[in-house]
């Protein structure tokens, strides 16, 4: 595998690896709190503000109608554009005639080299760059058909050759520059049919009339050795890569990161829990690397642990908040349980959806587009180009 591929499969990895939002906690020590006032006695007035400032510092998280449309959406627009590739990719191998019957118009068909006049009716030396022709040899053939039934294939127009057996990508040090398409080979020619096919029982009258496949007006003949099988499977199995890395993005980004506040939009219930303990932390960060200089830059974190029944939960909360706890006028604060599943909880009157999973999700399908965009362009056999007019 080569180094661009793996770069490719490794960014892809990063989708899969990608981790449940759960609301990590700076570590630090909790002092305790004043008692909570008992639960029959109304909220005061700093704890409703408290409530309040905590649900107008979610405030900045997108709403809950941004989960579909930046969660899910994406995600299906993905899955879309992949499945409709391995259908208009299965609608042309189907579409490869192999037993006939032979109709005139634009047709692709599969079947194996009968000579007409040359044994070997194409033969092309590559150069040792793989890149252009040396020397090449054409001549008309026969494709015969698995019923029997045959086309003259002229080759007297530009042809584009197909080799599978070569990767334009991961070339070997080990190869024959000289290609040869001979008889009893299997290919698949891409043309213009005139007339109608023939059967080797048809007698020597009609055998006479086969028909032939030219090259289309302004495009070449299109040559794939070994048939077209392997080329439209390698292309079908780049599509059910790109629907899995869409069924991959779509789990993680619309389930699993948003797994905390779906459950809690779907099941959680509304209640006030006890401050237990309060704690506030600070942490210096070098903003520069100058040593003459040096600028620091001071990161506050603040937090509550409150006991709902028998939970305990720690969550952030802005300053005012912590300050409020500290100073012991809020006791209580507003807390979101989830009733089904396992527990979850965040301290607000009602549940958010937070603004880096929305980042998140656009960021792992940009990149999951940009891989399945490379393994689209990601060229399955090595094309050369042949004009026998030279």
């Amino acid at each position: 595998m080569n180094d661009r591929r793996k770069i490719r499969w490794s960014a892809a990895g990063l989708i899969v690896c990608a981790v449940s939002c759960a609301h990590d906690i700076v570590p630090g020590s909790f002092v305790d709190a004043r008692p909570a006032a008992p639960l029959s006695i109304a909220p005061n007035a700093s704890e409703l503000a408290a409530a309040r400032q905590i649900d107008a510092a979610r405030a900045d998280s997108l709403g809950f109608l941004s989960w579909p449309a930046l969660c899910v959406a994406p995600w299906l627009a993905l899955l879309g554009a992949a499945s409709m590739d391995r259908a208009r990719l299965r609608r042309g191998y189907d579409a490869v005639v192999r037993e006939g019957p032979i109709l005139p118009g634009r047709r692709a068909l599969e079947g194996s080299v009968e000579p007409i006049d040359e044994a070997v009716p194409l033969r092309i030396v590559l150069a040792e760059d793989l890149r252009s022709v040396s020397s090449a040899t054409t001549s008309a053939f026969f494709l015969r058909l698995a019923t029997g039934e045959r086309v003259r294939v002229d080759c007297s127009k530009p042809i584009e050759l197909r080799l599978p057996s070569f990767s334009s990508n991961d070339v070997q040090e080990e190869f024959d520059l000289d290609v040869r398409i001979v008889t009893g080979m299997r290919v698949a020619v891409e043309g213009i049919v005139k007339g109608e096919g023939s059967r080797a029982t048809s007698g020597p009258y009609r055998e006479g009339k086969s028909s032939e496949i030219v090259a289309a007006e302004g495009a070449p003949l299109v040559i794939t050795e070994g048939g077209a099988t392997p080329l439209h499977r390698a292309r079908i199995d780049a599509a059910w890569r790109g629907i899995a890395l869409a069924l991959v993005g779509l789990v993680t980004f619309a389930v699993i990161v948003p797994f905390e506040s779906l459950s809690l939009r779907w099941t959680g219930v509304s209640q006030w829990g006890a401050i237990i303990a309060h704690r506030s932390t600070q942490t210096n960060i070098a903003a520069t690397q100058s040593t003459a200089a040096p600028s620091v830059a001071t990161v506050a974190n603040y937090a509550l642990r409150v006991r709902v029944d028998d939970r305990v939960i720690d969550d952030d909360v802005p300053g005012e908040v912590q300050e409020c706890a500290r100073e012991g006028l809020c006791t209580r604060v507003p807390v979101v349980l989830s009733t089904y599943g396992p527990p979850r909880a965040r301290v607000a009157t009602r549940p958010f959806f937070e603004f880096d999973m929305a980042l998140m999700s656009l960021g792992g399908w940009l990149l999951a587009t940009l891989v399945y965009a490379g393994i689209r362009r990601e060229r399955c056999c090595f094309v050369v180009q042949i004009d026998p007019a030279r």
